[in-house]
């Protein structure tokens, strides 16, 4: 009986560390959180700025740009990466969804 080998590789996701940089307080129930994503593969660690606004603590928008943001506060554009009715949420999309570019 002849035994053949097979080979398998399995891409395995790491999940993603947020940490918030900085957060801005626009009014007394909207803030945007400057917030730095990171991931490591192994050999190299990969991170991109992300913007989060927060309006009353229940609606969170993620923006890939600081300049999206203004665009959207501004009534001129919405191009939001994604949105999200509570944290948690938006915390599980960001730590094992998002992917870093």
């Amino acid at each position: 009986m002849l035994l053949k080998s097979i080979s398998i590789f399995v891409k395995i996701k790491t999940m993603n560390i947020l940490n918030t940089i900085e957060s801005i307080h626009l009014r007394a129930s909207r803030s945007l959180d400057v917030t730095l994503i990171q991931n490591s593969n192994g050999k190299r660690i990969n991170q991109q700025l992300i913007y989060i606004y927060n309006y009353e603590g229940v609606h969170y928008r993620v923006f890939k740009t600081l300049n999206d943001f203004f665009n959207f506060i501004d009534n001129l554009d919405d191009n939001c990466i994604c949105e999200f009715d509570n944290e948690t949420e938006m915390e599980n999309y960001l730590t094992l969804e998002f992917e870093i570019k």
